[in-house]
């Protein structure tokens, strides 16, 4: 795990990094996109809690709301699956997320923080972690950032996910720096 930590440190420095000789002899490439709008059952909800007010036990339900207005809703450990499609085949494929949060009952607003996987077919998979916030002016969004395995080992990735608009789609933007590879 340690080494997973130093290899996401160092992530980031070399996204930021895009203008220098050893980055340039990699490509960097960006894509944007969106996940898939299709229904994916929640695998298991993690532990909810509420916060406040007496600390009332939650509601013994998959979807919000599980705690009443005037506490906070404390979540751990809830994983998420789905599809991401995006203008890059390397960025496209099963997505799982490791959710985390500690939001307001009633409107959902605060951090949100945890880790993710993309897995692209036959190629590689993408793994880090993410944070973010919701909901933000209406909308919400998650700042990713991971490292490579398989076709992808030695490569970066940045991304966000974001939805500013409830009544506009989700939108992913992003970019990776090219396996070496390729």
């Amino acid at each position: 795990m340690k080494l997973q930590s130093i290899r996401l440190a160092g992530a980031a420095a070399l996204l930021l990094l895009g203008g220098s000789a050893w980055a340039q002899a990699r490509k960097l490439v960006e894509f944007t996109g969106s996940p898939a709008p299709a229904a994916v059952p929640i695998p298991f909800r993690g532990v909810i809690k509420c916060i406040g007010a007496g600390n009332p036990a939650p509601a013994d339900t998959d979807l919000p709301p599980w705690c009443p207005a005037g506490t906070q809703t404390s979540g751990m450990n809830r994983i998420q699956g789905g599809k991401w499609v995006t203008s890059d085949p390397n960025t496209t494929g099963d997505m799982t997320w490791f959710h985390n949060f500690t939001v307001d009952s009633a409107t959902f607003a605060g951090p949100w923080w945890g880790s993710f996987m993309l897995n692209v077919p036959g190629k590689g998979t993408w793994q880090g972690w993410y944070w973010g916030e919701g909901p933000v002016g209406g909308g919400w969004y998650l700042r990713l950032i991971g490292v490579g395995l398989g076709g992808f080992d030695q490569s970066t990735f940045m991304a966000e996910a974001s939805q500013l608009d409830s009544t506009k789609p989700i939108t992913i933007t992003g970019r990776y720096l090219q396996p070496k590879s390729q």
